[in-house]
């Protein structure tokens, strides 16, 4: 993936419905916003944006099991999340 230095990715609203992989490869992420977008699930090794400080994924159809496995893999970020 391509600029591995980016620290903050803004992408709401965009009719996403996922997120690839290779996010989890950018380690200097601060900030990952992706509110509004039909996104079910984050990519498995979500856990490994050990700077993420932001997450706001409000307004996707995550459900509670996922949303409890996110929080349990960035238990250092601040999690935005409404249905």
């Amino acid at each position: 993936m391509r600029n591995k230095n980016l620290k903050e990715l803004i992408i709401n609203r965009n009719q996403l419905s996922y997120l690839p992989e290779e996010i989890c490869y950018l380690d200097k992420l601060e900030m990952l916003l992706i509110g509004q977008n039909n996104i079910k699930y984050l990519p498995q090794n979500i856990g490994k944006l050990k700077q993420l400080k932001t997450l706001v994924i409000s307004g996707n159809p995550i459900d509670e099991s996922e949303l409890m496995r996110i929080k349990n893999a960035l238990p250092n970020t601040n999690i935005f999340f409404n249905k």
